[in-house]
């Protein structure tokens, strides 16, 4: 049984203390592949992921728009984490653009993030 401790990356699936296991149970149940399985591993541990290909340059301007526009409060629903582990998620105020943060999820928001980070095909 996974240890349970406080994540320092805030309170996303891939943060709870059984998350390996959880990735472990989706490769075995076949939900994901090999390749994802190992990026999510990464994502979990590490709180960010190197992407492995190369994509193309309409799919990059696509996702990095939306990126844009997430930090403009586009989307009122994505929430934002600042640089400290203790600082709790909170949505887009125009003085987060002043702050080191990062927006959480921004897949959950976006089609394009999402075709691009979960390696959709088109």
């Amino acid at each position: 049984m996974a240890r349970r401790q406080p994540s320092p990356f805030g309170g996303l699936w891939t943060d709870q203390a059984n998350a390996l296991d959880l990735i472990q149970g989706r490769l075995d149940l076949g939900w994901i592949g090999r390749r994802d399985a190992a990026m999510l591993r990464i994502f979990a541990l590490e709180g960010m992921v190197e992407l492995d290909r190369l994509y193309d340059r309409e799919q990059v301007r696509n996702a990095a728009l939306v990126v844009d526009q997430a930090f403009t409060g586009k989307f009122p629903d994505l929430l934002f984490g600042g640089a400290s582990a203790v600082d709790a998620p909170e949505p887009w105020r125009p003085e987060l653009t002043e702050q080191p943060v990062a927006a959480l999820d921004p897949h959950m928001m976006s089609r394009e993030i999402r075709t691009m980070l979960l390696d959709i095909k088109r």
